[in-house]
């Protein structure tokens, strides 16, 4: 696909190519001959060539300068040409300002993105909207928004690091009062200044020493938005299922690499054998169980804040009684991270609990609420360890208060369970997620808990015990209990009103 302008064709050329539907033109002067796409789509993949062809050399900054991508169809930019290009789903909007600096960045195409410290200088000063455009620039709001986020993400030495590169831009750009009023911004965000007036709600937890992590708070919302929308998940628990909790347990330790035999589980959790080789591996098992047993503790309320806070911490303390070196029931004082995720720094922890539990608040659907609450409290990690077991009762928890079966994740969907809880930290994109734990909790629903034999037998039937990194080279995956030969003997089938994926099942 290529973009071509008007001083590649003679004006008369190109209307005939494009009544003779060999090119499609996206604005005046401007045509790509990818006519087999809308003109839209041709523009969303093809934008920075757009850009290049029409103003060679233009710096992307203001407004669209911390993100590099047009922002609600706008790309702000600086060039000598001022004219404004409306484009089929885009608007660029130039402004004369400086070339491109050193420390700016090359996108290619002869288009660069403005360096951080050039976009916090060049969003320091207020702009207002104007011909049905949005401001140029951030607002005070925003501006604070993102310095919040900045603060939060950055070691103390990068922030130091940043804010010398902005007062070295500004003094040579001559904008020493933007270097200003950035650093105070940043300062109030640590709470080294006096606390400043703003409508920005990050700023003012900051200030006031409940800070959170903003973007965190965006991925919470934005997984509740998704949720509201999905289909209810209705499967009743059965009375009948008296050793669901103890297989809850064992699964949920083995993903965390605390691995004994069943036969073991059984006699740590059942019996209270506590072996003398594995003490602490032992206790996570028991004191997992101990919890997920407890059924006023399961269905205990947590409608306020503070009730939640407290299960938080009485919940982990009995997980972790065994390692007293990890904390029990204490929030983390160090930050943690598992491979590329960085998890909410730990001076952010109980600001981040109280934002997403207020956006929990206002989800109703039990399997809805579930879902939300694992991936919270995992991608919050409040405490130095055991933030996977707790995520998962705190999610069984949620459908223990409203009847309804709980969620167990086998051996067999470990990696997959994983993967989309990374998939949604990294990326945004909670379909997978879902499916799993909607296929999870379909399975469990299914899955004759009667007995420790009975249990077991269907477990091994369907595959759950498979170690996921080698069942799809050995050609096993998950079975659905419904799916067995006649002869099997399996829980109703469940009133599911949504579709789980059936990649998850043979």
């Amino acid at each position: 696909m290529a973009i071509i302008t008007i001083d590649q064709l003679k004006q008369e050329n190109a209307s005939r190519l494009v009544e003779q539907g060999k090119l499609v033109r996206l604005a005046r002067g401007i045509y790509s001959d990818e006519v087999r796409k809308s003109p839209e789509q041709i523009v969303r993949e093809s934008w920075r060539e757009i850009l290049g062809r029409t103003m060679p050399g233009a710096v992307i900054t203001d407004r669209s300068g911390f993100s590099g991508h047009p922002v609600d169809g706008h790309l702000f930019v600086h060039h000598p040409r001022t004219r404004v290009i409306e484009l089929p789903g885009l608007t660029i909007v130039p402004a004369k300002g400086l070339p491109a600096q050193p420390g700016d960045v090359k996108l290619g195409n002869d288009v660069f993105l403005a360096s951080e410290q050039r976009a916090l200088v060049d969003n320091a000063r207020a702009t207002r909207s104007k011909n049905g455009l949005p401001s140029r620039t951030l607002s005070k709001a925003e501006m604070h928004d993102h310095i919040v986020h900045l603060n939060t993400t950055r070691t103390p030495v990068q922030r130091q690091r940043l804010l010398d590169a902005v007062s070295e831009y500004a003094s040579q750009t001559q904008k020493p009062s933007a270097s200003a009023d950035v650093t105070a911004f940043f300062n109030s965000a640590a709470g080294k200044l006096p606390t400043m007036k703003s409508k920005s709600k990050a700023m003012r937890a900051a200030q006031s020493g409940n800070g959170f992590d903003q973007r965190r708070v965006q991925m919470f919302t934005t997984l509740a938005e998704k949720l509201e929308v999905e289909p209810p998940r209705i499967r009743p628990a059965r009375a009948d299922r008296p050793l669901l909790p103890f297989f809850e347990s064992y699964f949920s330790n083995y993903i965390e690499g605390t691995e004994f035999t069943v036969e073991e589980a059984a006699e740590i959790a059942l019996h209270g054998h506590i072996p003398e080789y594995r003490p602490a591996d032992a206790h996570d098992i028991a004191g997992t169980y101990r919890i997920v047993n407890d059924r006023a503790e399961m269905e205990a309320d947590l409608s306020s804040y503070e009730a939640f806070r407290e299960a938080l911490r009485r919940r982990h303390r009995a997980v972790m009684e065994g390692r007293p070196e990890r904390g029990p029931g204490q929030f983390k004082t160090a930050n943690n991270r598992a491979g590329l995720t960085e998890f909410v720094a730990a001076e952010h922890v109980e600001g981040t609990l109280r934002e997403g539990w207020e956006i929990l608040d206002g989800i109703r659907d039990p399997f809805a609420r579930s879902a939300y609450m694992m991936f919270f409290v995992s991608e919050v990690h409040p405490f130095t360890d055991g933030n996977g077991r707790l995520a998962r009762i705190m999610m069984n928890s949620e459908l223990s208060r409203a009847g309804q079966t709980r969620v167990i994740i086998p051996t067999v969907l470990h990696l997959e369970y994983l993967s989309t809880l990374t998939s949604l930290t990294h990326n945004g994109r909670a379909d997978g997620l879902i499916t799993v734990l909607d296929f999870a909790q379909r399975y469990t629903a299914q899955t004759d808990f009667s007995t420790l034999e009975s249990a077991t037998q269907m477990l091994t039937t369907t595959n759950a015990f498979e170690e996921s990194a080698t069942a799809a080279e050995r050609g096993k995956r998950i079975i659905l209990p419904s799916q067995l030969p006649l002869g099997w003997e399996f829980a109703e089938p469940d009133q599911n009103r949504g579709v789980a994926d059936p990649s998850l099942s043979d």
